[in-house]
């Protein structure tokens, strides 16, 4: 006669670990807690009379919503089945295009609007550029490794480490960029211009009335006037 198992003997049955949930909700909750500095940014900029710093248009709502689904995506994903990375890189995109969106925010008011008012805000817009390699990365790692996980096969594996390098040399070229910055000009021409690390001592875009230069990094700049003086009145100044 066939064996039969006795259910008291059955070993039960083994949980999965709980701290992958744990992680991935915590970091969205993180991405959803950046999501409120642009707006009080927004708010401090404009209460300091600088109305054209303003960091909230129409133009931000694609990525804002972009980041926050990925990121509920990706916690989603992560919290069921942690072994597959593509929950995790699209939790890490949304946190990484959510720190961009706090930095747009917060460069202009602690280098320009208010210098000094916010902790490390010009090592903030050193890594800003950062930010968006690592949005890139993670899209190239999503695209490549759905839906099993992997690479198509390992010929695919160049892929993965170019686009890793991307954010290393990122990360190296925002640290040891020579120069100063012009937050100013990266406010204006976007975080991917590699002419806002002129500084005031280089960069074209940049007025001695609205800033000026110190020796040695990472004081950089030091920035002496909130306010860049208006076009109009300095062209009616130097016609009269």
């Amino acid at each position: 006669m066939p064996q039969t198992t006795n259910p008291a003997r059955r070993e039960p049955a083994t949980r999965a670990p709980r701290w992958p949930a744990v992680l991935a909700w915590s970091l969205l909750g993180l991405e959803l807690l950046l999501f409120g500095v642009a707006p009080r940014m927004d708010q401090l900029i404009k209460a300091a009379g600088r109305p054209d710093l303003g960091v909230l248009d129409p133009f931000a709502i694609p990525p804002s919503v972009a980041a926050l689904a990925a990121g509920v995506v990706g916690a989603v994903l992560a919290s069921r089945r942690p072994r597959h990375p593509v929950g995790w890189l699209l939790l890490a995109m949304g946190l990484a295009m959510s720190v961009s969106g706090a930095a747009v925010g917060y460069i202009p008011y602690g280098l320009v609007v208010r210098p000094g008012a916010l902790p490390a805000a010009n090592l903030v817009a050193r890594l800003y550029p950062v930010t968006i390699a690592a949005v890139l990365a993670a899209v190239g790692f999503i695209l490549l490794l759905t839906p099993t996980g992997s690479p198509p096969s390992p010929r695919w594996r160049w892929w993965a480490r170019a686009s890793a390098a991307v954010v290393v040399v990122a990360l190296a070229a925002a640290l040891v960029a020579p120069g100063s910055l012009d937050p100013l000009a990266q406010f204006l021409s976007g975080p991917l211009d590699p002419g806002v690390y002129g500084g005031p001592c280089g960069s074209p875009t940049s007025s001695p009335s609205s800033s000026a230069c110190s020796p040695s990094w990472p004081a950089g700049c030091r920035w002496w006037s909130a306010s860049a003086t208006p076009a109009g009145s300095s062209a009616s100044s130097s016609s009269g």
